[in-house]
């Protein structure tokens, strides 16, 4: 979920090397796909989120994925924050 006006382009992020994703339009809702390649050793995932015309990139905390979850991202330019959660799969 994007908060801010901006459009934003997030990528999969692992020592220093990025993945374009996709991008997630200003105050709206979207869905990424994440391919396996970007799920580095041990089932973890960072992503770096760029605001499109901008200049301050944010960076989400690394988490830890299992089976049966997904990651889920909230960016907030107004508190420059990209909060990376785990949630439960839908069943």
């Amino acid at each position: 979920m994007n908060t801010g006006w901006e459009d934003q382009v997030v990528y999969s992020y692992y020592l220093g090397h990025k993945y374009r994703l996709g991008i997630v339009t200003g105050l709206t809702t979207g869905v990424l796909t994440v391919p396996r390649g970007s799920i580095q050793v041990g089932n973890t995932l960072q992503l770096l989120v760029h605001p499109i015309g901008g200049s301050e990139d944010l960076l989400s905390d690394m988490v830890t994925l299992n089976d049966g979850q997904h990651p889920e991202l909230m960016i907030n330019p107004a508190t420059s924050s990209a909060f990376l959660s785990v949630m439960p799969d839908p069943l």
